[in-house]
């Protein structure tokens, strides 16, 4: 859809559709390495607020689209491809939505036990109740 945008529409529609696709590779790419590997709770916070924006920025998309579409259909041009566009738009902002809705009710499975109690100077608990705090080894004095 994106190079067909490109091809076809002008600069700044173009340009918007470019810019929402780097987005979500990036959101994909992101997605998958706090997912698989960095289960901090920075990292997962970071991925739901990122998520969270980009779900707004499609809902955004929506808006624009509709009023492309207006636009074009008061000049007497098909808005057809605008109307389409505006559909697209909408279903990813509900389907990111959706998922960040998920993932912030289950953020708590995804965070690494150990990660947050692991970091140096940390005295975070982790919610185990045999946890203890071991103090750090030295001469401070």
């Amino acid at each position: 859809m994106t190079f067909w945008t490109v091809s076809t529409r002008s600069t700044a529609e173009s340009f918007s559709a470019t810019w929402s696709t780097i987005i979500v590779v990036g959101l994909c790419i992101g997605g998958t390495m706090v997912m698989r590997r960095f289960h901090t709770s920075i990292a997962v916070g970071f991925f739901m607020g990122s998520v969270v924006a980009t779900s707004q920025l499609f809902f955004l998309m929506f808006l624009v689209y509709l009023g492309y579409a207006k636009d074009r259909s008061d000049y007497g041009y098909s808005s057809a491809s605008e109307k389409l566009s505006a559909f697209l738009s909408l279903s990813q902002c509900v389907l990111l939505g959706s998922f960040a809705a998920i993932l912030g009710a289950h953020r708590s499975q995804i965070l690494d036990k150990n990660a947050d109690s692991t970091g140096a100077g940390s005295a975070t608990t982790t919610g185990d109740d045999d946890a203890t705090y071991d103090p750090p080894q030295g001469d401070f004095a």
